[in-house]
């Protein structure tokens, strides 16, 4: 359930109290009436009851919550992880305004606002006037009134864009700021049903927009349980391509209403209709033909390109892949327009910054949306359509341009795991065009950093002599944008690669001998170790030096050299439910590779964010080598879901068996190679 500002306070002071409090002595407390402690109490025992806690009042004694001490520190744990903190700054201020208006069923008074935030009254008067221009801007209305107090007018339609407007302002974790607004018990039923429904059409909307979808049903799921029906009267018309999204959408409102036993309004659902069709695509079908499709969608496709680059228009217009791309995603940004549905766009900034004129010519296309229309294309939509443009316009002068490989370097501190994984992306989009080798943190310190033009890494290098680009360990649009733009200018530099006029220090003897070496290592040290699911990441690191390290020199070194590789950035892969703990180190003379699983279910420290495994990948300081056999077995972690399950769940068999299947593959590529 939702707890209220006021109901926390009350908690609190119950939970810490070792005697029952008389309602009148937390009406005084908290400067509140006996009637309202006795309301916001109402539910509570809902809330408690999972704690195995619940309310008891005594008559002439008062208030006690009872149940074991553990139980109620729990509570309080959870109750301090509630963005209820005081605000540390005015900006904090008005989003805590926002968040106990969009909440509040009646009218509350100044005082209420500055006893909950700690300040006076006055701040708060001041504090409403931006607040007041902020809901404006949906349509929301907020009332002040003498007396009474201040609370929101609004149509219910309204509410809830503006709801959606709260929950995705400065934030790059929505669902958590969701969970202010809407009970997790509700979110989860939402998700459920919508993983129930039988059609896969959802598994080409876009991540982005999938999570928007989670939010948006939520939220309108909530307000109908509380009996806010959107009533307002809409129609639509279905074309035989629409009538598919509309069954879909049918079958998802019924194992809704199954779940939640409730009604959803024809409204309601026209509004979920609207906000698929409104969904951002994840990729493009392929079979479609794009000269069947729509005749006016299609001529303002090329009308925009005309207008984007005249001189450039009849060659972007050859480009099959970006004329689909662009259909694609005009079809539902045309839709979210007409509808008022605001989407976000992290990389809007970034893209307006480091591409100034791209952005500026992508200005003039959207004035053929708007034109047609009769609608603003706001900031956000530009700027999504500015990469569209330029990922076009950048391919066309990649056709022109490349005339030998460029060499791009790729940084992680240890040269193994996600450079294994970037490396093969970076290779996959710029194909011949590059020669991708990964690097490790002690390349940056030898002359072997200057054979490469384009440097790639995925964390800061905090040193100015060194030109690079830091880029999304998962490689997002924007990376690909800004390493096209750094290949794009080494390509203008005569320069021969150092790399193919060095020889090779190591003859192909030596190197299969290193290979074999390191293979057999790998399989020979392979190990599963079931450690407390308590233990803190630092304990880790000394469990894995004291179980790979031979001696205390090595076991020093080890422990030394993950410690500082950790220091660099995390290694906790959030996504993927795993802690990667790697380096190049002193410490083993060939790499090494063991899990360590947890005895419950995922690690329990926060360090871990609920990871379930612990993969460990040591490699020698002193191998010459750009690309390891240990790092085919990490990029088969982020590539191979199976082998990922696999290793989160035990399977210490199986795993076994498929490292070496892994690292034969690389054996017999690397014997052909060379």
């Amino acid at each position: 359930m939702m707890l209220s500002a006021r109901l926390i306070q009350i908690l609190f002071l119950l939970l810490n109290s070792y005697k029952p409090i008389p309602a009148g002595s937390l009406a005084e407390n908290l400067q509140i009436s006996k009637r309202t402690i006795f309301r916001e109490l109402e539910n509570a025992d809902n809330y408690l009851k999972d704690y195995s806690l619940k309310l008891e009042t005594k008559s002439k004694k008062g208030i006690s919550i009872i149940g074991s001490k553990a139980n109620k520190n729990i509570v309080l744990n959870e109750l301090n992880n509630l963005e209820y903190s005081s605000p540390k700054n005015k900006e904090e201020r008005h989003n805590r305004i926002i968040l106990e208006l969009l909440k509040q069923e009646e009218p509350q008074k100044i005082y209420y606002y500055s006893s909950l935030l700690k300040v006076s009254e006055a701040t708060i008067n001041n504090d409403l006037d931006p607040v007041e221009e902020w809901f404006m801007k949906s349509n929301v209305t907020l009332i002040r009134k003498s007396g009474l107090g201040i609370y929101l007018e609004y149509e219910e339609e309204d509410y809830r864009k503006v709801c959606m407007r709260y929950i995705y302002q400065k934030t790059e974790d929505p669902l958590n700021r969701l969970s202010n607004l809407v009970e997790a018990n509700i979110v989860n039923k939402v998700i459920d049903s919508i993983k129930k429904v039988r059609d896969n059409r959802l598994s080409e909307v876009a991540e982005s927009s999938y999570t928007e979808l989670i939010a948006y049903l939520s939220i309108t799921t909530k307000r109908i349980i509380e009996g806010r029906k959107n009533t307002k009267e809409k129609n639509i018309n279905l074309t035989l391509q629409s009538i598919k999204d509309y069954e879909f959408v049918i079958e998802l409102v019924t194992l809704l209403s199954e779940q939640f036993l409730i009604e959803y309004t024809t409204t309601e659902i026209i509004d979920l209709y609207i906000y698929i069709k409104g969904a951002k695509l994840q990729h493009i079908n392929e079979n479609e033909d794009i000269f069947d499709t729509e005749s006016d969608i299609r001529y303002v496709v090329y009308d925009m390109i005309q207008e984007y680059d005249s001189t450039l228009a009849y060659q972007i217009k050859q480009d099959t892949e970006f004329i689909r791309g662009l259909i694609a995603h005009i079809r539902p940004t045309i839709i979210r327009l007409q509808h008022g549905i605001e989407i976000q766009n992290p990389f809007q900034n970034e893209i307006k910054r480091l591409y100034p004129q791209i952005y500026e010519k992508a200005e003039r296309a959207v004035k053929v949306i708007e034109s047609k229309y009769n609608l603003k294309v706001p900031a956000q939509e530009l700027g999504l359509l500015a990469i569209h443009f330029g990922g076009a316009e950048i391919r066309l002068q990649n056709n022109y341009k490349f005339s030998r490989k460029i060499d791009v370097g790729v940084i992680c501190s240890s040269g193994i795991g996600i450079s294994a994984l970037l490396s093969s992306e970076i290779s996959k989009f710029f194909k011949d065009e590059v020669r991708v080798k990964t690097l490790s943190f002690n390349d940056l310190s030898s002359d072997k950093i200057h054979d490469f033009e384009v440097l790639v890494s995925t964390f800061d290098l905090n040193d100015s002599q060194f030109n690079y680009i830091k880029v999304n360990p998962m490689l997002t649009e924007e990376d690909v944008l800004l390493i096209s733009n750094e290949i794009e200018k080494a390509s203008l530099n005569s320069r021969t690669s150092n790399t193919e006029e060095k020889e090779d220090t190591l003859t192909y003897i030596e190197e299969i001998g290193l290979i074999t070496k390191e293979i057999g290592s790998i399989i020979k040290n392979f190990d599963l170790y079931t450690l407390s699911s308590e233990i803190t990441i630092d304990e880790a690191m000394k469990f894995v030096s004291e179980t790979i390290g031979g001696n205390e020199e090595s076991k020093n070194y080890i422990y030394n050299d993950l410690m500082k590789r950790e220091q660099v950035s995390t290694q906790v892969i959030k996504e993927f439910e795993f802690v990667l703990l790697h380096a190049r180190t002193k410490g083993v003379e060939a790499s090494k590779f063991i899990l360590i699983k947890p005895d419950s279910a995922q690690f329990d420290d926060e360090y871990f964010s609920n990871s379930k495994v612990i993969v460990v990948m040591l490699i020698p300081e002193d191998d010459p080598r750009g690309i390891l056999a240990i790092s085919s077995i990490s990029s088969a972690l982020f590539d191979d879901d199976l082998f990922l399950n696999d290793i989160k769940s035990g399977k210490k068999e199986i795993i076994q068996s498929y490292i070496e299947k892994i690292l034969k593959e690389y054996l017999l590529e690397q014997v052909k190679s060379l």
